[in-house]
């Protein structure tokens, strides 16, 4: 069975579409939200539950503890940089349209099945795109099979029987991978009346367990907007919080219970918008005034009333603010008029009591100096380094890959210290992602457009001319890592779904 395509459906799913006012995809590590138009009821604990609603939630008999994965095909490509030079377990795939999607959930691995007992698949996708956010979406409801598998053995932990008309890449407090399985049910116009559209939305953890639930009252059925970008007068679910805008307000819902928080925003003339492809809130009218909706349990303010904009971080469980960009100091290489007005700022992250951001260098570009300042510091940036237009960071954040000037370079984020940069005579080398472990980095040459694998702290080159099909994705929390394809590598003799462990 093929995954549908369709982006309405599809809530978190596929590239962002035009750059202009969006956060850059991968500088802010957030998953997408979840569409959602209306209120939510109580949260359910993460335990075995009836899944009830739209998501089901039926047992279809598998153990939830089962043994190690059915024997699959072997492999037989090349050697992929950052793996081990074997699968840990494998499935068979029956031609170029049949790669199963599979969403990561951080310890499991989610598979859908159709009706006929068949993977929702696709072709391999193409290499830029990263790991999938959206495992299947009709235009219709349909009966399928979640199957959880350990990433690590490919034993099947949990199956549940939902119906659905989407299946989704969410997320939960503290970053924790969800998947969101909506049903939506929609009356048609009798001439008079609107058509109108309910929906039911279900959420599970990494092991099938319930974690929530929304029944949505009916509305009107309408073209939504892209949800790659800025949104207001509708409501989404992004790290267990129930996010509802209108007009300019943003207010921040606990789907668990609690008190509810609104993101502070003024001097904009049509507030803040929410981005559901990255999560992120974005100020009005800005390129690069942007900040993760939650991170490390902190949420964003903006305010642009006074000589420069600037954006302060509260904490959820509180709501008191414990850092102002109004009151650092900008890092060398920040745009500053004579006046002391600065560019548009963004916050990328919160970790270990650290705030990580970026500033523009000029007025009209999107390359930035990101800089990282103690949260309960002082105002002086700890490191900075020029970010470029769209720095991709290691699974532990603490390396970033950067393209400036046309040329490739690796940087210790901690104390902004280069690793390696690119000199002349060297093909220009576009990060695309790191390993899972943060060994190796994975990238595009500019010039011949091929992809390349290095050694994320020498850049010794450790594959060339990689086959665009056998680019792995990975697992951050594990270093595991998977391939899908049919008839690659040399002589054709890849075909499968491949999941590795990582190099030793």
């Amino acid at each position: 069975m093929r995954v549908g395509n369709d982006e309405k459906k599809a809530v978190g799913g596929g590239r962002l579409g035009a750059r202009r006012a969006l956060p850059p995809r991968h500088t802010v590590a957030a998953l997408a939200g979840l569409v959602l138009t209306a209120g939510l009821l109580a949260g359910c604990s993460s335990s075995d539950g009836d899944g009830g609603g739209g998501g089901g939630g039926k047992r279809t008999g598998a153990p939830a503890n089962g043994g190690a994965a059915e024997k699959g095909p072997a492999y037989k490509g090349p050697a992929l940089p950052g793996l081990a030079r074997q699968a840990a377990w494998s499935l068979p795939v029956e031609g170029p349209m049949s790669i199963p999607v599979v969403l990561d959930l951080g310890d499991t691995l989610l598979f859908a099945k159709d009706s006929k007992g068949a993977y929702v698949s696709d072709e391999t996708p193409d290499v830029e795109n990263g790991p999938a956010h959206s495992l299947y979406s009709s235009d219709t409801p349909e009966d399928l099979v979640l199957e959880f598998r350990d990433v690590k053995t490919g034993a099947v932990r949990k199956e549940l029987q939902v119906k659905a008309d989407s299946v989704t890449l969410t997320t939960w407090h503290e970053g924790k991978p969800a998947v969101a399985v909506t049903t939506s049910t929609t009356t048609g116009s009798d001439g008079l009346t609107k058509a109108r559209t309910s929906t039911t939305a279900t959420l599970y953890d990494s092991a099938g367990g319930l974690l929530g639930k929304a029944e949505l009252p009916e509305r009107e059925a309408e073209e939504d907007s892209s949800d790659s970008e800025p949104s207001t007068g509708r409501s989404f679910i992004a790290e267990g919080y129930l996010v509802e805008t209108s007009g300019d307000t943003l207010r921040l819902t606990p789907v668990d219970g609690g008190t509810a928080r609104t993101v502070p925003c003024e001097g904009f003339q049509s507030g803040c918008g929410f981005v559901p492809s990255t999560a992120t809130v974005l100020a009005d009218g800005g390129d690069n005034l942007f900040a993760p909706l939650v991170t490390d349990g902190y949420y964003p303010g903006f305010d642009d009333t006074g000589l420069s904009p600037r954006i302060s971080l509260y904490d959820v469980a509180d709501g008191k603010k414990v850092w102002d960009s109004a009151k650092v100091t900008p890092p060398e290489g920040a745009w500053v008029r004579d006046d002391g007005k600065t560019g548009e700022l963004s916050v990328l992250r919160v970790s270990d009591g650290k705030v990580l951001t970026a500033w523009d260098v000029n007025p009209l570009g999107r390359t930035g100096v990101l800089a990282t300042y103690d949260l309960a510091g002082g105002p002086e940036a700890v490191s900075a380094f020029e970010g470029g237009e769209d720095p991709e960071f290691s699974p532990r954040g603490d390396l970033a890959a950067v393209f400036t000037d046309e040329a490739a370079s690796v940087v210790q984020v901690a104390d902004g210290k280069a690793l390696w940069s690119q000199g002349e005579g060297e093909n220009a080398l576009v990060p695309l992602w790191f390993s899972g472990t943060g060994s190796v980095l994975y990238g595009r040459t500019l010039e011949t457009e091929t992809v390349l694998a290095v050694d994320a702290r020498t850049k010794k080159v450790l594959a060339k001319d990689l086959s665009d099909r056998l680019v792995p994705r990975f697992n951050a929390s594990t270093g595991y890592g998977w391939v899908g394809a049919f008839n690659a590598g040399p002589g054709g003799e890849v075909n499968g779904f491949f999941v590795f462990p990582p190099a030793s």
